[in-house]
């Protein structure tokens, strides 16, 4: 064998230890300190349990939802499902029993911190795109289930595959 060849063989053998030694290793986390906080806010909580009432039976309302989860990039490319990876929406309702989204609950943006001031025309046009209903509210003070059912019904208007015929109004 040349010297090449044994430059090679060096060269791969090294890679295969590195690869197993990563594979097998594990980090520690004994220096990092944590601590557990509450999933959101008394306010946040309160429209939570409002929107769940609000949207009835046989959906589910999750919060602080990743948009990847919701919507995929339908053209090839990174850059497109890394923007979605990035970017959370609000609420999110879907159909229990299959799991699919049907609406986003997004909250107006009064600093920049993640979309855009008000309500964002790119997040309104991808959630078109993919026929979410799409219900922009100012605040979570937006607490009365009849004024969020009917916000819904309204954001969905007519096309209503979003059953907001639940429980009675309490609040």
């Amino acid at each position: 064998m040349s010297t090449i060849h044994w430059i090679i063989l060096g060269a791969v053998i090294l890679a295969m230890a590195v690869v197993v030694r990563l594979i097998f290793t594990q980090r520690d986390l004994g220096d990092i300190l944590c601590s557990s906080r509450a999933f959101c806010s008394q306010e946040r909580r309160k429209f939570w349990l409002s929107l769940q009432e609000a949207v009835g039976e046989g959906y589910l309302v999750l919060a602080n939802v990743p948009l990847a989860t919701l919507v995929t990039a339908d053209k090839e490319g990174n850059s497109q499902q890394e923007w979605l990876c990035q970017h959370w929406i609000d609420f999110a309702v879907l159909e229990l029993e299959s799991m699919q989204p049907k609406a986003v609950v997004q909250f107006e943006r009064d600093n920049a911190s993640q979309w855009s001031l008000g309500r964002d025309k790119s997040l309104t046009k991808l959630l078109e795109q993919a026929g979410l209903t799409l219900l922009w509210l100012p605040s979570d003070r937006y607490q009365h289930v009849e004024l969020l059912r009917h916000a819904l019904e309204q954001a969905n208007s007519g096309a209503s595959e979003l059953n907001t015929k639940g429980s009675e109004a309490s609040g």
